[in-house]
């Protein structure tokens, strides 16, 4: 594992820890083919189940926010950052409930 995917990793763990409430939401975004994402599920599936993968605006659609407490973002180390800028602004523009 290179040092920035296991980095990432190391950084999930800790905010999983964290942010494990039924009202915490988790987006993984990138491509569900890549073996670093698929890995980022893996390590947010033994804290929690509440987590979508989002490969680009148009998933984020398919997601119910209501009753989120917290929104935690995290990425693919391939995952270009303008699919993750372009998302978190997407989201920024939802109603807040």
């Amino acid at each position: 594992i290179c040092p920035t995917t296991k980095e990432r990793q190391l950084e999930l763990l800790e905010n999983l820890k964290k942010y494990h409430d039924k009202k915490d939401k988790w987006l993984i975004i990138g491509d569900k083919q890549s073996n670093n994402t698929r890995k980022l599920s893996e390590l947010c599936n033994h804290f929690t189940t509440n987590f979508h993968y989002v490969e680009n605006v148009d998933d984020i659609d398919t997601i119910d926010f209501s009753g989120t407490n917290n929104l935690l973002i995290t990425s693919g180390t391939s995952t270009p950052s303008s699919i993750i800028n372009e998302i978190i602004k997407y989201i920024k523009k939802l109603p807040v409930e």
